[in-house]
Order: C-alpha cells, then sequence, then structure tokens
C-alpha cells in the first residue's frame, strides 16, 4: 500500500522520495511521512518530486503548506531542469 519511489542514503541520513506527475492530493503527504518516520527514524529526510502540481490550482498551495509542517520538501518543476539544476535540487534533499 504505502511505497517509496527512492530511498537515497548520504552517510547515516536516509531520504525517502515520492514522485507524482499528475495531481497530489493529501494522502501521499501522509503515506511518505508515515513510511520515512518508520523505517528512517528521527534522522530521515522527506521529499515530494511533482511535476504538475501548478496545475492543480489552488490545491497545490494546501499541499505546499501542509508538506512544509510536515517537514516534507518539495521540489517542482524537476522535468523541466537541465543537468545542473537537477544537481542542484539533489544536493538539497538531506540540508
Amino acid at each position: 500500500e504505502n511505497e517509496m519511489d527512492v530511498i537515497l542514503m548520504k552517510g547515516m541520513i536516509p531520504v525517502f522520495v515520492s514522485c507524482k506527475n499528475g495531481t497530489v492530493d493529501s494522502d501521499e503527504l501522509y503515506k511518505l511521512s508515515v513510511v520515512a518516520e518508520r523505517f528512517g527514524g528521527k534522522y530521515a529526510r522527506k521529499v515530494l518530486v511533482a511535476s504538475r502540481l501548478d496545475e492543480m490550482g489552488y490545491k497545490a498551495e494546501y499541499i505546499r503548506a501542509r508538506a512544509k509542517d510536515m517537514g516534507i520538501k518539495v521540489v517542482e518543476k524537476i522535468d523541466e531542469m537541465d543537468e545542473k539544476e537537477l544537481r542542484n535540487a539533489v544536493a538539497k534533499f538531506w540540508k
């Protein structure tokens, strides 16, 4: 039921990444949070990669705000990034 698309490690810090190519609802944030906390512990980082969040209108603002409250970093329009921008975005996963 709850699966992660990508799990990254840097040293002892796990990063759990959920990728969404369409609309995102708040359930996805909770799923990401539960899996990261259960398997990554208190040091886990959580990232939501959403390529179409800007097309969701006012719902996108709710998702962004709720993700921030839950400690989830949101990365948008990753499909439009060049290689340098992508490397910079990934490097921020651990910050």
